[in-house]
């Protein structure tokens, strides 16, 4: 990306069962960033049993026609040399794998980022909880839903994030909304804009194609 221009992010924080995936487009214009949701997705581990190239993958993308270059982002898993490494673990760095081979032919640039890296360029703190994380989301967007959450909005009258809401309802068997992990994958591409744009740090360290 460079200076006053646009481009779509497509970002994921993958998990060892289901991965959130977001669209997002970016935009320049004199030094202000904003970002517009287009799209957003909770996968489970079923979605990879189809045969590739994955169906849902043409549905993102559908999401973001004409809307500038493509990036792919994604939270990548952070472990110590030598460290023990379990079952959870290898689960999530293989669907991170799979989301990086579904992406790699649509994008012109795949970026993997640790947490504790994207959480620090949006909000100063690389251990920075969900409210931390959503606060600083929030300069990107302008909050102009109905009910207590401005930024996510009611039925009646959805905000900027409604996507995120609709995707992240809770499903028979989960243990709870999945918003949160949602929250995280957009934190993802809102950590690489800053990135960019904000905090001086060269993004071109964590691309990986």
């Amino acid at each position: 990306m460079e200076r006053d221009e646009h481009a779509v992010i497509i970002s994921s924080d993958p998990g060892p069962v289901s991965s959130a995936v977001t669209a997002t487009y970016v935009t320049v214009d004199r030094g202000v960033v904003e970002m517009r949701i287009l799209g957003a997705w909770y996968l489970t581990n079923l979605s990879w049993a189809e045969p590739f190239p994955y169906p849902w993958v043409s549905d993102v993308l559908d999401h973001c026609k004409n809307l500038g270059t493509f990036f792919f982002a994604y939270e990548r898993v952070r472990c110590s040399y030598g460290s023990n490494v379990g079952a959870t673990v290898m689960d999530t760095a293989t669907m991170s794998g799979d989301l990086r081979r579904a992406f790699r032919p649509h994008v012109s640039g795949i970026y993997a980022i640790a947490s504790s890296d994207w959480r620090h360029a949006l909000t100063g703190q690389g251990n920075a909880r969900t409210p931390q994380v959503k606060g600083s989301l929030h300069e990107f967007f302008e909050g102009f839903g109905g009910g207590a959450d401005a930024y996510k909005g009611t039925k009646k009258q959805p905000g900027p994030w409604w996507p995120i809401v609709l995707a992240g309802a809770k499903r028979p068997g989960d243990k709870g909304s999945n918003i949160e992990h949602l929250i995280d994958a957009l934190g993802v591409a809102a950590g690489l804009t800053r990135m960019r744009f904000r905090s001086g740090k060269d993004p071109e360290i964590y691309r990986t194609f």
